[in-house]
């Protein structure tokens, strides 16, 4: 059986008086100890589970931190590699953004990446769709699969961050759009900018706003190793991200499961004995 605890009983002093909602809340408690102890238990068991899981996934940053800044200098056989521009190793340009003014222009199906979906993962959707006559009106590309974005524009995190992108899309003027030739590979290059993000911030043109351009992005040094070196490191990065990626989907499953115990427990909806 559960009951109301109620808090109007709180005197309205010192530091309480700072908090007068929490007068108002009733809590419904179990008549049984035990049953308290075994809620506490159970939401105790999967807070624990959440805080490893976390600690696997900053362990496993921290160790990917380390083995890109290992692979990008001396990489897997210790081999001396060659510093070229990226532009050498690339097509670089930017998009631009159609005016928000004609709604006909955001009712389509192309992809448009805007620099708030550049967060350093790879771009499997889109949050703006625009129309083929936007397309057609601004001469947008749509960029290929295998393209990397940069947002050059951003006074937060955004700017400096990456994306890969795996669907064909159109983008912003506030993106570099990163297309690799064949002489290097197109995970490689990405992971490396990853590995460059504080770099990239401090660069480009600094003041009231701070900013990348194409001309920057252009003449940014790359290391370039052998093709089937690259394939490998990529090999390895990708493999440390998916662990990330299973470990923070494994977490979310968890908060979600914690979230749902706590409104069957602390409601009784469901009983523990």
């Amino acid at each position: 059986m559960y009951y109301l605890v109620s808090n109007q009983n709180i005197p309205n002093t010192g530091y309480n008086r700072h908090f007068k909602f929490l007068k108002d809340i009733e809590v419904i408690v179990p008549e049984s100890k035990p049953e308290q102890q075994k809620i506490a238990e159970i939401l105790g068991a999967v807070d624990e589970d959440i805080a490893k899981t976390q600690e696997v996934i900053e362990a496993t940053e921290k160790l990917k931190r380390g083995l890109m800044q290992q692979l990008f200098t001396r990489g897997i056989g210790h081999t001396k590699f060659k510093n070229v521009r990226l532009e050498e190793v690339s097509k670089i340009s930017t998009g631009t953004t159609p005016s928000t003014n004609k709604q006909e222009y955001y009712e389509g199906e192309n992809p448009f990446i805007k620099t708030g979906e550049i967060v350093n993962e790879k771009i499997t959707r889109a949050e703006v769709y625009i129309s083929d006559q936007a397309v057609k009106d601004y001469r947008l590309k749509k960029y290929q699969p295998g393209t990397i974005l940069v947002a050059m524009y951003g006074q937060g995190k955004t700017r400096g961050q990456t994306a890969l992108l795996e669907i064909e899309a159109c983008t912003t003027q506030n993106a570099a759009a990163i297309e690799p030739s064949k002489d290097i590979n197109a995970t490689y290059l990405w992971f490396f900018l990853k590995s460059q993000y504080e770099l990239l911030r401090g660069g480009g043109v600094q003041g009231h706003i701070s900013h990348l351009n194409l001309s920057y992005m252009k003449n940014y040094q790359i290391p370039l190793p052998l093709m089937s070196e690259q394939k490998e490191i990529a090999e390895i990065l990708s493999a440390i991200d998916e662990k990330i990626s299973v470990n923070k989907k494994l977490k979310e499953k968890l908060t979600i499961l914690k979230k749902g115990l706590m409104q069957d427990l602390l409601s009784g909806k469901v009983r523990t004995k």
